[in-house]
């Protein structure tokens, strides 16, 4: 039986994944994850599409000499050298099969739309990508990877998802230094967002090896509508039109794109709008100490410290109805992409991010009580009297460390604080306890307490595990060393006013009338009076006391 194959290279194409545009039990869902406009498209825009619906049973022109025409005289371009097509995506389609193919190679940057691999793959060539410099475009880099099998460089300008742009004079540089075989593509879907930028027009004018692309759904919010164009020297608009299916854009695409692109005023106000609320997000997540660069986009690249601290900045806008879009596809496992929105939309944001924080990073406010706290309920060289008050006592084994008590509550409170750091916290924990039983933390000697230092905390060999250790230390109401270990006591004392003799050894001396004795080198060992035998290990004392019901019971 025949089995039919693809052609090669298109069973390596991964799926492209959109952002998301649902959450799950929630109606209020913010969408900051596509670079959409808030605005929506112009008025003008749905009457005309409106309108074109009544001839929705004709078929569309096939040349879209009208679309083309408003474009030419909207941006200064000749419509003979304009290419219309189901958004910019199918004009970057048409290049790639005209111009490539297997054993080519394409360039794209290591940043930039993760459309191009697919394209290069429908193709049948191979993807070359090459590394950005902070993640701007690296000239340098391109012309270094070109070959005598590139055909097609794909460049994103402004970058997506890294909101950055290259100079124009780098695009020149870079236009010099190809090959006239190379064809170079720039993406330029954000130009209406940019400062000063013209798409890469000239370069597309002047030079025959060089295509400009364009989209209606980005600044004319007609995405759904998918409209986009191409602008390149006649011959390359020649070879592309080749490709191009006769009625690829329906009537009301058409009748909807020419209405926005003639509207100069919607643009404009549009802009203005980015403008303003791009400063604002950029300046207000600087403040919070996440990290972003200047955009010259509609969308804001948020990089925080890793990736953890992304998934909860997401989960945290989430939380509060909001989709952003995680851009680990694009490099960057900790960053965020959020969309510029209104005055309203960009509030939440901040908003959202901004109470994550004050429960992420501590602040002095946040701190200070947990520290008073600390330092109240920590370690303290000393014991208890007759009324059970704790007091200084010369008398114990081993030095006072006050210094080493404000370096440990120090270090404890910023993991204590409530934070991010769950798997931090409990190593603190850990290492705390362990640290506690030492002797001269508490006022006990290191020979009679056998010390385990921090940093074999969680070496087995010692004979405890860590949750074995943390039973007996805190059912032994030890817990953070608060009671105290206090000294041996006196052998002869029995019943009800002895203490445990020794924790961690011997976790529970005897049964009724079991006194507690010394040997010659000062351990503790069970006295020959004990009348009861002696208990499992897991027995410990209740309180620091060893207690029973009754005569012979525990």
């Amino acid at each position: 039986m025949t089995i039919i194959e693809p052609q090669p290279g298109i069973m390596e194409i991964d799926l492209y994944v959109g952002g998301k545009s649902t959450l799950a039990g929630r109606v209020d869902v913010l969408k900051l994850s596509s670079n959409e406009n808030p605005l929506g498209p112009p008025p003008c825009a749905i009457t005309a599409l409106t309108e074109a619906a009544w001839g929705t049973h004709l078929y569309p022109s096939t040349d879209h000499a009208a679309l083309r025409l408003a474009i030419g005289e909207v941006w200064g371009l000749e419509p003979d050298r304009i290419i219309c097509g189901v958004g910019s995506d199918e004009v970057l389609q048409f290049i790639t099969q005209a111009f490539a193919g297997p054993g080519d190679e394409i360039i794209h940057t290591e940043h930039g739309f993760s459309l191009y691999p697919i394209l290069t793959h429908m193709a049948g060539a191979t993807p070359v990508r090459v590394p950005e410099t902070d993640r701007l475009v690296s000239v340098d880099a391109i012309l270094a990877a070109v070959t005598d099998r590139t055909r097609i460089v794909l460049l994103t300008n402004p970058g997506n998802p890294t909101g950055t742009i290259l100079p124009d004079t780098e695009l020149v540089r870079l236009a010099d230094r190809l090959p006239p075989r190379v064809v170079l593509v720039i993406d330029a879907a954000y130009t209406e967002y940019a400062d000063h930028y013209d798409g890469g027009a000239a370069l597309a004018t002047e030079r025959p090896n060089v295509l400009m692309t364009r989209t209606f759904s980005k600044i004319f919010g007609l995405g759904g509508l998918r409209i986009g164009w191409g602008y390149g020297s006649k011959k390359l608009i020649n070879v592309l039109n080749r490709l191009k299916q006769p009625f690829n854009l329906s009537v009301v695409q058409l009748a909807a794109a020419e209405a926005a692109v003639r509207d100069h005023q919607w643009v404009q106000s549009c802009a203005e709008l980015n403008a303003n609320q791009r400063a604002r997000l950029i300046a207000s997540l600087r403040q919070l100490g996440i990290e972003t660069d200047a955009s010259q986009t509609n969308f804001v690249l948020a990089r925080f410290a890793d990736s953890v601290e992304a998934d909860i900045a997401d989960a945290a806008l989430q939380a509060d109805g909001i989709l952003v879009r995680r851009v680990a596809g694009y490099g960057f496992p900790e960053g965020l992409r959020i969309t510029v929105g209104d005055a309203a939309a960009t509030g939440r944001v901040i908003e959202a991010l901004t109470k994550r924080k004050a429960q992420t990073w501590p602040s002095f406010t946040t701190v200070w009580p947990w520290s008073v706290l600390a330092w109240l309920l920590g370690p303290s060289p000393g014991r208890r009297n007759a009324r059970g008050w704790w007091v200084k006592s010369r008398d114990l084994r081993g030095p006072r460390k006050p210094g080493i008590r404000c370096a440990t509550w120090a270090f404890a409170t910023w993991f204590m604080t409530p934070c991010k750091r769950p798997v931090a916290m409990r190593i603190w924990l850990f290492w705390l306890c362990r640290s506690a039983s030492w002797g001269p933390w508490c006022g006990t000697s290191r020979r009679s307490w056998n010390p385990v230092p921090p940093w074999r905390m969680w070496d087995r060999s010692n004979g405890m595990s860590f949750r074995r250790w943390l039973d007996r230390t805190f059912r032994a109401d030890v817990g953070l060393c608060r009671a105290v270990r206090q000294p041996l006591v006196p052998a002869g004392t029995r019943g009800r006013d002895w203490s445990c003799c020794h924790r961690q050894t011997v976790p529970v001396l005897g049964g009724h009338g079991c006194q507690c004795r010394r040997d010659a080198a000062g351990s503790p060992r069970f006295g020959s009076g004990c009348d009861q035998p002696r208990p499992p290990p897991d027995r410990l004392c209740h309180g620091g006391r060893c207690r029973w019901s009754a005569p012979g019971h525990w």
